[in-house]
Parts: C-alpha cells; structure tokens; sequence
C-alpha cells in the first residue's frame, strides 16, 4: 500500500508541474484580433496613366479609362506573441479585401503573413530571422501601413497581381560595452501574375560596427545587394515589345553618426559612396557618393522625423535600378488629450533615376501627401479607434502621369487591448538595419533578472513587400 501511495504521490507531483509549466507557457503567449472597416472614395481605382497630349500631326493615342467610384475595405487580422526570457517570437495575418460599388472587375484581395523572431544565444549574442508571405494587387489602396508608414516610391499603372516572398537572418556579437558587430542576410522574391512577368530576386548581405558613448552612436556599414530581373522591356516607344533579363549589383560602404540631444530629440548623418553595376553587356558602372540626414522627435505620444535621403536601390514594381532623392517629413501628434484626438501624416517627394549600363534614364517624381485624424469615442474602450485619412499620389515620368485622390472613413477595433510599443511613423533608413537606431550598450540581459527586465523586443524582418523594403 505504501509503494502504490508512493507512485501515486509521484504521478501526482509530475501533473502539477506539467501544469505549472503549461500555464507559464500560456502567460507568455499572447494573441490580438485587430478587425478595420472603411469606406472611401477615389479618382482613379487602378492607377491609370493620364492621356497624353498627341504631338502635331501624330494621332492622338487611345485614351485609357480612368475611372472613379467608392469603395469598401475589410481587413480582418491576427497577431499572436510568444515571449520567454531570451526570445520574442511574432506571427502576424492580415486579409484586405477592396471592394468597388460599381466596377466590380476592380476588386483586390491581399493576404499576408509575417513571422519575426530573436533569441538572446549567449550574455554577448543575438540572433534575430524573419520571414514574409504575402499575396495581392497593386491597387490595394491600403496594406498594412498607417498615414506615417506610406511609402513614396515608383509603381506601374493598372491593378497587377502578385506573389512575394522574403527571408531575413541578423546576428550580433558584443565585443564589449562599448562595441558590437553584426551581419545580416536577406532575400527576396516578387512574381507579378502576368503573360510576361517581370519576375525579380534580390539577395543582400550586409556587414557592420556600432561604437557607443553616452550621447553618441558612430556606424561603419558595407552593404552588397545583387538582384535579377526577368522580362525587363527594352523597346523604345514605337518598337515591338523586346524582353530581357538584366543582372544588376549594387556595393554601399557608408559611415553613420548619431547624436542624441536628451532622451527624445536626436540626429542621424550618414555618408557614404555607392557602386552600382550591371552585370549584363555591355558591362556598366555608376559610382555616386550616398547619404541620409534625418532629425527625431521620438516618445510614447509624440513621433516626428524630418529626413533626406540620397541611395541607390532596385524598383521591383519596374524592374530597374534606380538613383534615389527623397525628402520626407512624418508626424504622429496628439491633438486633443480630453478629446481624444491624434493626427498622423507623411508628404514626401522622390526623385527617381534609373541606371541603365552605367547611364542615368528618365527622370521619374512621385509627390506624396497622407494624412488621417484618429478618434477613440469612448474612453472606457480604447480598442477602438475611428479615422478619417487623406491620400493623394502623383507620379510624373516623361511618358505618363499617375493622379490619384482617396478619401476613407475607417474604424479599427482590436482585442484584447495590444500593449506593446508600436511606432506610427516609419523611419527613414535607406541602408538597412545595420544603420539602426542608436542602443546605448546593449548588453542582452542576464536570465537571473526580472522577467520584464528580460523580454526583448519585438523583432521586425526587413521590410520585404512588393516594395524595396518587406508588405
């Protein structure tokens, strides 16, 4: 009898801590619902070119339709978090589906799926990796960026269908309280769903060290980015279409300085020198010096930047390689705390060049201004936020002009309540995450401490979109 009380004592003692430990595990996950509603108007529902003004004694091309209507968004999504100790696991699952009242061969349907991960490997190291699936058209209006997240950059006309993917890979060694070295690995693949896709891969390794005083970050980065483009028209206006593949390589070595003036307010200065080269014949280069200069306004309420930007990058919605000038000014501000109120925006100009055998194209600029008010109704539930968001887009080329206007009334329910710090801006950072935000000795923190003191960070995979950086 005493045997079988033993066992069973035993058995016992193994149950509870099986449960025990379950149950931490199940603390440390969390799970969020975010569900966004909208309803809109725009100008131009698939981005359609404006017609062009024929020359004297040329016929007049036909015109394309450019076509208004209203619209409906629903975006239901998922975010689950795992968090330990020593690693930060986020898996996050957005559905957007435009819907138009009345052209309803325009509608879009986007899905996409982003994993980030880090884990603390060792007192001096760190690991972080990340991936992206996403699926969709480019006239979805709105992904799953906010008004201070929009990107300025170079699209084609029409309503293109899409598959993306993208891996990512970082690791961080600290030398010492003062010193860290990190690499990083990316790679990433857009497929356009057309007759002719132009299908590209691009895959990026970067190297760097980050030195650290108490006010004062200093950056040394060399970043080499091949990408391969398939079906790249070459035809001249007139010519039968004349597809190509084109191989392409960009090598940036860039010095950053950043200095922080008290808790909030800080600078960033890069500067650096770019060789772009295409690898196809005739075999061309392009050396061009390559720079950011960025001043921050940055703390839980208020998130500012006003930043220029001088780099070059591959456009993977028109398959080249493009000489890049951008000045951007993003705000997130309270208006009212007894009102509830906020305002978040970004206005931005892009210059953009491609380089084309060492040669610089046709100049291509895209003005960007968005901008929403933000409203929780009821303080006793914040989860709930109205906003009423403005965006206009003109991209001007030598051979076509883009025009469009969307206006959009949302409303975004989250729940439970997500606590963790998101920025509402996106900053500007044209080498990557090797050139990050300054961390002041970033010592990976013991596991004897306290379980908040201990929990990283969410991660974040490199921006992989059908957009030079990740949707």
């Amino acid at each position: 009898m005493r045997r079988v009380s033993a066992r069973w004592v035993e058995v016992a003692t193994l149950v509870g801590a099986l449960l025990v430990a379950r149950g931490g595990a199940a603390q440390n996950l969390r799970v969020h619902g975010v569900a966004t509603a909208s309803v809109g108007v725009t100008d131009n529902i698939l981005s359609t070119p404006e017609s062009e003004e024929p020359e004297p004694g040329e016929p007049a091309a036909p015109a394309l339709a450019r076509e208004a209507d209203g619209f409906g968004v629903l975006s239901p999504g998922l975010v689950a978090r795992y968090d330990t100790p020593r690693t930060s696991q986020t898996l996050r699952y957005t559905f957007i589906a435009n819907l138009f009242f009345r052209h309803s061969e325009a509608n879009s349907y986007t899905n996409t799926l982003t994993y980030a991960g880090r884990v603390i490997t060792s007192p001096t190291t760190q690991l972080s990796f990340g991936a992206v699936a996403a699926q969709g058209q480019l006239n979805t209006f709105i992904r799953d960026q906010g008004s201070g997240q929009t990107p300025i950059e170079a699209l084609p006309g029409g309503g293109i269908p899409f598959l993306q993917g993208a891996l990512n890979q970082g690791f961080t060694k600290q030398m010492s309280p003062t010193l860290s070295l990190s690499e990083a690995l990316a790679f990433m693949v857009y497929a356009p769903q057309t007759e002719t896709p132009l299908r590209n891969y691009t895959g990026t390794g970067t190297l760097s060290a980050h030195r650290y005083w108490n006010h004062d970050t200093g950056a040394i980065l060399l970043r080499s980015a091949y990408t391969h483009f398939d079906n790249v028209n070459v035809a001249t206006a007139g010519e039968e279409p004349r597809f190509v593949g084109r191989d392409q390589l960009v090598t940036t070595l860039a010095a950053s300085w950043i200095h922080d003036y008290g808790r909030y307010f800080s600078h960033q200065l890069d500067l650096g020198v770019s060789q772009a080269t295409d690898l196809n014949s005739p075999y061309g280069q392009l050396w061009q010096p390559v720079g950011l200069a960025a001043l921050r306004y940055t703390r839980a309420e208020v998130q500012a930047e006003a930043a220029y930007s001088h780099t070059a990058a591959p456009n993977v919605y028109l398959g080249q390689l493009s000489l890049l000038d951008q000045v951007s000014l993003r705000a997130a501000v309270p208006l009212s705390h007894a009102a509830r109120l906020s305002a978040v925006g970004s206005v931005g100009l892009q210059r953009n060049l491609p380089i084309v055998q060492g040669e610089l194209g046709n100049v291509i600029t895209i003005w960007l201004a968005d901008a929403s008010l933000q409203w929780v109704p009821v303080r006793t539930v914040p989860e709930l936020r109205l906003a009423l968001r403005y965006q206009h887009i003109n991209q001007v080329s030598e051979v076509a002009q883009i025009v469009r206007n969307s206006l959009l009334l949302s409303a975004t329910f989250t729940f439970p309540q997500d606590r963790e710090a998101q920025s509402q801006i996106a900053m500007t950072q044209p080498f990557g995450d090797g050139q990050g935000e300054a961390r002041r000795r970033p010592t990976p923190t013991p596991a004897s401490e306290s379980e908040e003191e201990q929990q990283p960070s969410e991660g974040r995979p490199q921006r992989g979109r059908p957009a030079g950086g990740t949707p």
